[in-house]
C-alpha cells in the first residue's frame, strides 16, 4: 500500500469513527466509575493530604480497595463481549472465530503495542531512579526474555504468580496484569460457546467458573494467607467476575422484555446493586485475605444487579450525565496511559495539590489524551486492521 493510499484510508477511518455515538450510556458511566477508582489508587499515594477527617478516610479507603475497580470492569467487559458475539449472523453459539479475533486484535493491539514500545524506550533511555514508580524494578528480578514474552502473549499476570509475589516493575507494566486476564478468557470464549452449543450448558459452565474462582480464593486463604498474588492475581481466581457479565447477557436475553416493564422493580434492584458495590469498596478491606475470598463475588453480583435494573432506567441515558460517561468511553486508553500522564504532567503537581483536586485534574487530562488517541489512532487503526484482514 502506498503512503498516499494509506493516508487517504487513515483519514476516511477517522471520519467514519468520529460521528459514532456510544450505546448504553449507563455502561460508560459504570466504566467511568471503575477507571476513576483505578486512577485514584495509582495516583493517590503521591498526593498532599487534607485536614478533613471524613474526606481523608474516604481517600485512604479507596487507595486500599482500588483494585476492586478492575473487578467492576471485568463484569462489564464480559457483558459487552457476549453481546458482540451474539449479534453475529449465526448467533452466540455459532461464533465467527475469524471475525471475533480480528475485531479483538483491532481494538486491543494498536494502543497496547504502542504502550509497550513507549515503556521500553523510557526503560532504555531515562534515569530509572527518577522514574521508579513509572518503570521501576526493585525486587531483584530482571527484564529477561520471559518478561517480554509474557507481555506479548498476554500472560503477564502469571509472571507474578510464578514468582509468588507482586513484582514491582512499575505502574507502566503493572496495569497490564488485568488485560492479560481478560484476553486469556476471551481467547477461549468462542471455543467454549461452540462446545456448549446452547444456553443451559453454557449457564452450567459459567456457574462452574464462579464456584471455581470462589474455591480458589478460599484455598489460597487457607494455604497462603499472606499472598495477594496467589489469591487474586491468577486468572482462575478472577474469571468469575467476567462470567457474571456473560450471565447478565443471558439473563437479559431471556427475561429482558419482561424486566423492562417493571419500573419500580428496576429502580429497587438498581439501588441494591449499587449498595453491594459500595459495601465492597467502603466496607471491606483488600488487605484482608478473608475479605478477598468473598468480595469479588459480591462485587460482580452487585454490578450484575445494578445493570440488570439500570439498563431499563431512562435516568442513566440523560444528556446531563453524558460528560460523566466520557472517561468510560475512553477507559481503555486511560487505563494504559495514566501512568505516563502521572509521571510526565502531574508528578510535581500531585505532591502540592489537594487530593480531590488532583484526582479531578488527572481524570480530565487522561480523558482528553485518551479521547485523542481513540479517535485519531485506535479507531482508525482498528478499521484498517479489519479491512486488511477481511
Amino acid at each position: 500500500m502506498s503512503v498516499n493510499s494509506f493516508c487517504r484510508k487513515y483519514i476516511v477511518s477517522v471520519m467514519a469513527n468520529s460521528h459514532s455515538s456510544p450505546k448504553w450510556q449507563i455502561i460508560d458511566l459504570v466504566r467511568s466509575f471503575s477507571i476513576c477508582i483505578v486512577v485514584w489508587t495509582h495516583a493517590g499515594w503521591l498526593c498532599k493530604t487534607i485536614n478533613n477527617p471524613w474526606l481523608d478516610w474516604l481517600w485512604k479507603k479507596m487507595l486500599e480497595n482500588g483494585p476492586y475497580g478492575v473487578g467492576i470492569f471485568f463484569t462489564v467487559s464480559g457483558f459487552l463481549i457476549t453481546n458482540v458475539i451474539a449479534n453475529y449472523s449465526k448467533g452466540l453459539y455459532q461464533p465467527d472465530f475469524k471475525k471475533f479475533y480480528i475485531q479483538r486484535a483491532g481494538r486491543i493491539l494498536p494502543l497496547y503495542l504502542l504502550d509497550i514500545v513507549v515503556g521500553s524506550l523510557i526503560w532504555l533511555l531515562v534515569d530509572r531512579n527518577d522514574w521508579r514508580w513509572f518503570n521501576s524494578l526493585n525486587q531483584g528480578i530482571g527484564y529477561d526474555p520471559w518478561f517480554w514474552l509474557t507481555l506479548l502473549t498476554f500472560t503477564f499476570n502469571w509472571l507474578h504468580f510464578i514468582h509468588a509475589r507482586l513484582i514491582l516493575y512499575g505502574g507502566q507494566w503493572l496495569v497490564l496484569w488485568s488485560l492479560s486476564v481478560e484476553e486469556q478468557f476471551y481467547f477461549c470464549f468462542p471455543f467454549l460457546l461452540k462446545k456448549t452449543g446452547g444456553r443451559e450448558k453454557l449457564i452450567r459452565l459459567l456457574i462452574g467458573i464462579v464456584v471455581l474462582a470462589f474455591s480458589w480464593r478460599l484455598a489460597a486463604h487457607l494455604l497462603k494467607p499472606k499472598s495477594v498474588v496467589f489469591q487474586n492475581f491468577n486468572s482462575f481466581a478472577v474469571f468469575d467476575q467476567i462470567a457474571m457479565g456473560v450471565l447478565l447477557h443471558l439473563t437479559l436475553e431471556r427475561y429482558g422484555e419482561s424486566i423492562a416493564r417493571l419500573k419500580k422493580f428496576n429502580s429497587v434492584i438498581c439501588l441494591m446493586g449499587f449498595a453491594m458495590v459500595v459495601y465492597v469498596l467502603l466496607g471491606t478491606s483488600y488487605e484482608s485475605t478473608v475479605d478477598r475470598i468473598y468480595s469479588p463475588f459480591v462485587l460482580g453480583s452487585g454490578v450484575f444487579i445494578f445493570l440488570l435494573g439500570g439498563l431499563h432506567l431512562p435516568l442513566f441515558e440523560s444528556k446531563i450525565l453524558k460528560p460523566f460517561s466520557l472517561p468510560g468511553k475512553y477507559c481503555y486508553g486511560i487505563y494504559l496511559i495514566h501512568p505516563l500522564v502521572i509521571r510526565l504532567f502531574l508528578y510535581g503537581f500531585l505532591s502540592r495539590a489537594g487530593e480531590y483536586t488532583t484526582l479531578l485534574a488527572l481524570i480530565i487530562l487522561c480523558t482528553f489524551i485518551a479521547g485523542i488517541s481513540y479517535h485519531f489512532f485506535e479507531m482508525p487503526m482498528n478499521r484498517l486492521i479489519r479491512e486488511k484482514t477481511a
